[in-house]
């Protein structure tokens, strides 16, 4: 995890609060732990995705995930995503699944999230299952941020 230096930085170069920075880069963490579960089977949309692929800081910070199902079936996405962030501790962040609603048209997951000097936050991470992406799902970069560089990945 980012020390709190880096991200006060951030906080006060994005002209946001440094909570709201925080839950970003927790954000960047936490795509990179379902890169290795989930993401090649979902479809990556929302303010966060436009945040985080194409806007970067300029964008609106968004505090949630959202994704539509593309080849993935609910359980085999609650399988996932208990086995690479349940009770897990990932680049010195605890996370922690501490509501699941699970339905045939979405799946809502609330995480608790807690490092060295953040007792405990919590952020959403949903999943739909009613649509299908218009267009075809690409593979894109994170938009580069000032952070990156003190990142464990």
């Amino acid at each position: 995890m980012l020390e709190r230096k880096h991200v006060a930085f951030y906080a006060r170069s994005s002209g946001v609060s440094e909570r709201v920075a925080e839950r970003d880069i927790v954000l960047t963490y936490v795509l990179r732990i379902l890169s290795d579960s989930i993401l090649l089977q979902v479809a990556f949309k929302g303010g966060t995705c436009l945040k985080k692929t194409y806007f970067g800081k300029t964008g609106r910070f968004s505090m949630d995930l959202d994704f539509t199902s593309v080849s993935i079936k609910p359980e085999e996405l609650r399988s996932r995503l208990k086995r690479s962030m349940h009770n897990k501790t990932v680049y010195g962040i605890d996370f922690k699944i501490i509501e699941e609603n699970v339905g045939s048209e979405s799946y809502l997951a609330v995480v608790k999230y807690a490092h060295a000097w953040n007792p405990g936050s919590e952020f959403e991470l949903q999943v739909s299952y009613r649509e299908q992406p218009v267009l075809s799902t690409v593979e894109l970069p994170l938009f580069e941020e000032m952070y990156f560089k003190f990142c464990e990945f």
